[in-house]
């Protein structure tokens, strides 16, 4: 991704696009979720229930980004009803900022 951005669809210049630390993967109910947090050599687990932390950094010219995302293996109906909970909080959110506003 990094060598090539144009395979995400981008237009920016790979010249100035490196990774800001080593992405970290975790699973298996073990997360930390503190800049400093590190993958470790455990197998990801993927049996039903399990979830598993990505979190990947970017720097650009002077600009460092940060993404993380969350998966779900065949979540529970518990797993299922705290996801849906909190997606309609951040919908709400989102519906509630407006451009200009405070």
């Amino acid at each position: 991704m990094f060598e090539q951005p144009s395979q995400c669809n981008s237009d920016i210049n790979a010249e100035f696009l490196e990774s800001c630390y080593t992405p970290i993967i975790q699973s298996g109910g073990k997360y930390s979720l503190k800049p400093s947090a590190v993958s470790d050599d455990n197998q990801l687990h993927s049996a039903p229930g399990a979830t598993i932390i990505v979190s990947l950094g970017a720097w650009y010219k002077s600009y460092c980004s940060n993404i993380a995302r969350t998966y779900f293996i065949d979540p529970s109906k518990e797993q299922e009803k705290v996801y849906n909970c909190l997606l309609a909080v951040y919908q709400a959110v989102l519906s509630a900022l407006k451009n200009g506003e405070n």
